[in-house]
């Protein structure tokens, strides 16, 4: 019943704030209960020489991309979006962005036949077949030239693809990826899961997490709270972002956390937001979180000498494996740096 009751609930507002506002086709036009195929999935690479608007739809198949532009010497980031998204308009920041400090190989997983609107949970249950057949593309790359640059990357429902991937690959005898991000990973229909039903630390050798809109659907929030990763990051106390739960009449605003859900997940967004502000950042105006136990004692100013880290693309492993928290702006550009903290 309480699954029923969430349903309904995720699907209404999640219809109102995501799939008005990409145009998605009615429910009703279309096939709710056929089974996922491999057909539905796409693989979209980007380099600098196809240039942001110009990605090329790559094959199972490493000749297809080395026609399609892809250099092995090139780190290579995979991007993985989430649930009522889809491949091409998502990766495009990240693309962008990448391109600006560097040569990347961008390829982006499109699901979005998959992972429509009306169907949330359809879409969480497909995120391990997503996952075993993206895998193959990585276990390509792994046998022509190894894993030492993949950097995989999944917002929502993408971040649990994501570690679906790691869990694969490591199944499959190739040891582990270097690295996998998770921006904000879904928590309705993995509430309950263990390490093995959700994107986790052991995915990879380096698991970092971006928590956003973490709590319960019921306070407006979509991610996992819990600290799934070796770092654990919770801008703005992770739960909902400035700037994202104003609710205005005229010129009486109100702070409203169901608001920043109904609006489209604004703070869910923020976290792949400030992932793609990361990549340009310097270590002067990087984002700096500083290791403690809690948002509350961080606020006090009681972790002020604690060990800090940089979230986002320029992470490293010199600090201690723990949960951070930091201050965020309420608009772009969004890090504060030194100053992201209450000392």
């Amino acid at each position: 019943m309480i699954y029923k009751v969430t349903s309904i609930f995720l699907t209404i507002l999640l219809s109102q704030g995501l799939a008005s506002k990409l145009g998605k086709e009615e429910p009703n036009s279309l096939n709710q209960t056929r089974e996922p195929n491999e057909d539905d999935i796409h693989f979209y690479l980007w380099t600098r020489k196809t240039g942001v608007d110009n990605h090329v739809e790559v094959e199972l198949d490493m000749n297809s991309l080395y026609n399609s532009g892809f250099d092995p010497s090139h780190p290579t980031i995979f991007v993985c979006h989430g649930f009522s998204s889809e491949g091409s308009s998502f990766a495009k920041k990240f693309v962008k962005a990448y391109h600006e400090v560097g040569d990347f190989n961008v390829l982006s997983i499109d699901w979005e036949k998959l992972a429509m609107w009306y169907d949330y949970f359809g879409a969480a249950k497909r995120t391990r077949f997503v996952a075993e057949h993206a895998a193959l593309l990585v276990e390509i790359l792994a046998n022509n030239g190894g894993m030492s640059k993949i950097h995989l990357i999944g917002h929502s429902l993408g971040a649990h693809v994501v570690g679906f991937i790691g869990k694969q690959i490591q199944e499959r005898g190739y040891g582990k990826i270097p690295r996998i991000t998770g921006l904000d990973p879904a928590m309705p229909a993995f509430e309950l899961a263990s390490h093995n039903g959700r994107i986790d630390k052991e995915d990879a050798e380096l698991v970092d997490i971006i928590h956003t809109n973490s709590g319960m659907l019921w306070n407006g929030c979509l991610s996992n709270w819990n600290p799934i990763g070796h770092y654990d990051f919770y801008p703005a106390g992770g739960s909902h972002q400035p700037g994202c739960t104003d609710l205005c009449v005229a010129t009486v605003c109100d702070n409203n956390n169901i608001n920043d859900l109904i609006l489209g997940g604004c703070s869910h967004a923020r976290s792949h937001e400030y992932f793609i502000e990361s990549i340009s950042l310097s270590s002067d105006t990087s984002y700096m979180a500083w290791k403690c136990e809690s948002w509350e004692k961080f606020e006090n100013g009681e972790c002020c000498q604690n060990d800090f880290a940089h979230m986002g693309l320029h992470l490293d492993r010199y600090a201690p494996e723990g949960s951070y928290f930091l201050n965020v702006k309420d608009e772009a550009p969004f890090s504060m740096g030194y100053s992201g903290n209450f000392c």
